[in-house]
């Protein structure tokens, strides 16, 4: 990961890939044993509603949700 180029954005919605990933399991007309969302993100949830909400959503229908923090930055450093 850290050799690959990135996409920096001033915005993240997790809650909106949580309802995108909802809506798709939904919708992928396939009856799964287990329905999985994997997220992964470089930020806080800092656009779109309450990431609290839309897990509680999902988590609610049954989905788990996997989460994987991309740490761009050194451990220590501020900027």
């Amino acid at each position: 990961l850290m050799e690959q180029p990135t996409r920096r954005a001033t915005r993240t919605s997790i809650s909106g890939a949580i309802d995108m990933g909802a809506r798709l399991l939904r919708e992928s007309g396939v009856t799964a044993l287990r329905q999985v969302i994997d997220i992964s993100g470089d930020g806080p949830n800092n656009q779109g509603r309450s990431v609290v909400e839309a897990r509680d959503e999902a988590v609610a229908q049954g989905i788990t949700i996997n989460g994987l923090p991309i740490m761009l930055k050194q451990p220590g450093h501020l900027d």
